[in-house]
């Protein structure tokens, strides 16, 4: 039922519900769920031209292959913030099992952090505002946000002038 919250147009309002009834992200983004997601906006106007093919480079009829997560999704991250290898598909399950490399409160806060940015690339600023405000480090969270953002909009704003 989440997923389907997070995918539709204006069902901002529970996923709300869900993070202030305690709902656990972490125990939620598995490899495959996060991969599904991403496919879900594969086809989109603003992901495919500003990030697929703009950013990544890959072609406009190009599928997301079987390491899209620790290789793709890892390389947009780090061409829009500078993260190096955000993401980790290992990480993601072991985190699913709770068998934290870190702990569960740092495994949270980065699924949280991994389904913010995914709502960027879905241009989805009302989803983004929603999973933001359920940050335990909101400052934090809201600058990596203008920086991903503004970086994101440099590479739309270079796209549009090369295609003019």
């Amino acid at each position: 039922m989440f997923e389907a919250a997070l995918t539709r147009q204006n069902r901002e309002e529970f996923v709300d519900l869900f993070l202030a009834h305690g709902f656990r992200l972490h125990k939620f983004l598995t490899p495959k769920r996060l991969k599904n997601l991403f496919k879900r906006i594969h086809g989109q106007e603003f992901f495919r031209s500003v990030c697929w093919e703009g950013v990544l480079g890959h072609s406009f009829g190009s599928k997301l292959n079987k390491d899209f997560i620790d290789i793709d999704l890892n390389w947009l991250i780090e061409a829009v913030t500078d993260l190096d290898k955000f993401v980790s598909s290992e990480t993601l399950y072991l985190n699913v099992m709770s068998l934290y490399p870190t702990d569960a409160a740092s495994a949270e806060r980065k699924a949280l952090t991994i389904l913010t940015m995914w709502a960027v690339f879905a241009n989805r600023q009302k989803l983004a505002k929603v999973l933001w405000k359920h940050s335990d480090q909101p400052i934090h969270l809201g600058l990596a946000l203008i920086i991903f953002s503004n970086n994101l909009y440099l590479f739309f704003q270079s796209l549009y002038q090369s295609n003019a």
